[in-house]
């Protein structure tokens, strides 16, 4: 009845067709030999759109070309997850390892926790610091009253090197001068110290396991080059480079 380059459809297929599709036949001989014309050339052009969208790749280089990249893509990310991801994540001992040897690497400046206060008026800060050096346990309500004042507030862990903080602060516990800073005032209750230096791979074990990954990625790449040849075909290499500029 029809036939492709990879698949044939028979009269059989058109019946089954039709059986599924639960058609009811006309009882009028002439209109139900018009009527099958039209469903068989109906059922002929929707099996060639279905076989022309199967075998796009063989029909359109371009989509072809995206479907060869894609399988590429699968391809690498399996092995990746393979050679990388998975090696890492059940190698403890390499892990281990990996954190010894490049322990200063994941050194941390010295770092402290803070409440941070900023506002274009010494003055409110003024204010603000000798209410909250007298009862530093209201810091709650004493933020809440401040904000009232155009004060902003900011908590977290810092180091002497981040932005928000003042080039001039001797960070240590409890209340700090009120320094200009960034075009604003700034002021700084610190809470708690931590001195340089590495952190336990307990505490770090995402960054140094990132880092791990990394180096199984190098160590697999530097494989492959050093057990295969590889050579670049220039006319395409330069090809892609018009395409990509």
């Amino acid at each position: 009845m029809v036939k492709f380059p990879k698949e044939t459809k028979t009269y059989a297929n058109f019946f089954s067709y039709l059986v599924i599709n639960q058609v009811k036949t006309p009882r009028n001989e002439f209109v139900k030999n018009q009527w099958v014309k039209q469903l068989l050339k109906n059922y002929i052009k929707l099996e060639k759109k279905r076989y022309y969208k199967e075998h796009l790749d063989e029909y359109n280089a371009e989509y072809a070309g995206i479907i060869e990249e894609y399988k590429n893509g699968l391809l690498l990310f399996d092995l990746m997850q393979q050679k990388v991801w998975e090696a890492s994540n059940k190698d403890s001992l390499g892990l281990q390892q990996f954190y010894e040897q490049h322990a200063k690497d994941f050194k941390k400046p010295a770092q402290f926790k803070a409440t941070i206060a900023s506002g274009p008026d010494k003055k409110t800060l003024r204010k603000l610091r000798k209410a909250w050096s007298k009862n530093p346990e209201d810091a709650s309500a004493l933020r809440q009253r401040f904000r009232a004042q155009n004060l902003l507030f900011d908590q977290g862990r810092y180091s002497l090197k981040d932005k928000q903080i003042p080039s001039k602060l001797k960070a240590k516990p409890g209340s700090s001068k009120i320094y200009k800073h960034n075009g604003q005032y700034v002021w700084l209750w610190v809470e708690e110290l931590k001195p340089a230096g590495i952190p336990p791979l307990a505490e770090i074990r995402g960054e140094v396991a990132n880092a791990y990954q990394n180096q199984l990625e190098e160590n697999w790449i530097a494989q492959l080059r050093a057990e295969n040849n590889i050579s670049i075909n220039e006319s395409v290499f330069e090809k892609l480079q018009e395409e990509l500029e």
